[in-house]
């Protein structure tokens, strides 16, 4: 088994009736600055436009915006009010739909779960099935070729160095970048020598994301650990990226079904692709 858990702060506050704005994941350390205190950022706070916010190198936060129903991934290494980073990426940013939004804003304030609002989901995770049909068309007919510059290394937990193979045992991180002017949700398909798929980012019960959202012409480093195995094996990781949400897991039965593709329903897509092969080897092994 190869997964990687996106683990997220219990949502548990309350949200006032007049909040507009609100932390919906963070990924990494992330500090706002209201008057002259510097405090963390836990899922569930509230953000005014006021407020100066920061994240580590590699960290990001996804704002919640509920006037325009839109999430803004953000990146700032700098100090930045929330009213600048979120305008200058308002227009950039889509849209989703007044269900979704509805159900996560009652989520955040504590007034239902994503199983009730969503059963269709199984809890947990945004499942959008035009969305999920157009991405596997999208792979299955792009020939590998990328319509957006994304990337990924594995580093070493330790060292953050680049590896070119991984142990069974090593802790690593994933560095995922994302060199377009747009937002992207990302995943990754992990297939072993098998032609066995999987995704490897999944989302637990406590949010709604459906894995990362990059912010723009920005990198971020996954945290949470993941294992590969067997050894003397070598998989096959697809970092995929889209402007909107996608379900990996409903995408990859699509693909593994591709009757099930209506070829006639949707043009064609621009996606974001970036393969690598990681050999896997025995424990202790260098």
């Amino acid at each position: 088994m190869r997964r990687l858990f996106l683990i997220l702060l219990a949502v548990s506050l309350s949200l006032g009736t007049t909040a507009q704005l609100y932390v919906l994941s963070i990924n990494g350390q992330v500090q706002i600055r209201r008057g002259n205190v510097w405090k963390d950022v836990f899922v569930s706070d509230i953000l005014y436009e006021t407020d100066f916010l920061q994240t580590e190198s590699y960290g990001s936060v996804v704002i919640r915006d509920k006037k325009w129903n839109k999430n803004y991934p953000i990146q700032s290494t700098t100090p930045q009010s929330v009213k600048q980073l979120i305008s200058k990426d308002r227009d950039k940013t889509p849209s989703l739909t007044p269900e979704f939004c509805r159900g996560v804003d009652k989520l955040v304030r504590g007034l239902g779960s994503l199983r009730a609002l969503f059963p269709e989901t199984g809890g947990g995770v945004y499942k959008g099935e035009n969305t999920n049909l157009l991405v596997a068309k999208a792979l299955l007919s792009s020939g590998n070729s990328s319509s957006y510059p994304i990337s990924m290394k594995l580093l070493d937990g330790g060292t953050l160095q680049p590896l070119e193979k991984v142990r069974v045992d090593q802790s690593f991180l994933i560095e995922i970048t994302n060199d377009s002017d747009t937002p992207l949700f990302v995943n990754i398909i992990d297939r072993d020598e098998t032609g066995k798929q999987e995704a490897i980012i999944h989302v637990n019960d406590s949010c709604c994301l459906p894995g990362y959202y990059v912010p723009a012409s920005s990198t971020i480093r996954v945290t949470s650990g993941t294992t590969f195995y067997p050894a003397n094996t070598t998989d096959q990781l697809t970092l995929v990226a889209y402007p909107i949400p996608f379900y990996l897991p409903d995408v990859i039965e699509l693909m593994n079904e591709p009757e099930k593709i209506n070829e006639s329903a949707f043009i064609n897509e621009p996606i974001g692709i970036y393969q690598m092969s990681v050999p896997i080897i025995p424990a202790g092994s260098y």
